[in-house]
């Protein structure tokens, strides 16, 4: 009876191992999603994992981008493991692709702020250029504005969206 048994549970074990559930991965977005997942991209939780930038001027202005129906917004993007080995290259690359400006390194300081899986910071511009991501060919070019008007483009469209990026202003204009 006993052997019986014991000849169950190990061809139950066969059949169950035979069969196993691979957890998600970082790079496999949310279980049983078919939602096809950027090449490099990382989640956190069941989002993406990104970097929000708040980049001043040296005379103090702070460079905004065009959305798709909301005004001019902070720049913010995703973390691509193919190109960011950190946060830092990540804030870099954002400000890059979508401001057309190159930050100084060693000024990227992390804010106090986390919106969902969107990490925000602050930093300086250091040189301008071109906006290296092509699809945003298409918007009006970004901007820097004073951080008073900073604030005004910020309360236009969808404010529930744009909470990170209020506390996000707030936390890097506060000194």
């Amino acid at each position: 009876m006993h052997l019986s048994w014991l000849w169950f549970i190990l061809g139950l074990s066969l059949i169950v191992g035979a069969n196993p559930v691979k957890p998600s991965s970082p790079k496999s977005g949310k279980p049983g999603s078919s939602k096809p997942v950027k090449s490099g991209s990382i989640n956190e939780g069941d989002s993406r994992l990104r970097c929000g930038v708040v980049a001043f001027e040296p005379d103090g202005r702070v460079w905004m981008v065009a959305s798709k129906k909301d005004g001019y917004i902070l720049p913010k993007g995703g973390y691509d493991e193919d190109e960011d080995s950190n946060m830092h290259d990540c804030v870099e690359r954002e400000a890059k692709e979508e401001a057309g400006v190159e930050v100084d390194r060693d000024s990227i300081e992390a804010l106090p702020v986390k919106d969902g899986s969107v990490h925000w910071f602050k930093c300086t511009v250091s040189s301008h250029g071109a906006r290296t991501d092509p699809e945003l060919a298409k918007r009006k070019p970004p901007k820097a504005y004073s951080v008073p008007k900073a604030w005004e483009m910020l309360k236009k469209g969808d404010q529930e969206k744009k909470q990170g990026m209020h506390k996000a202003l707030r936390a890097a204009t506060e000194e």
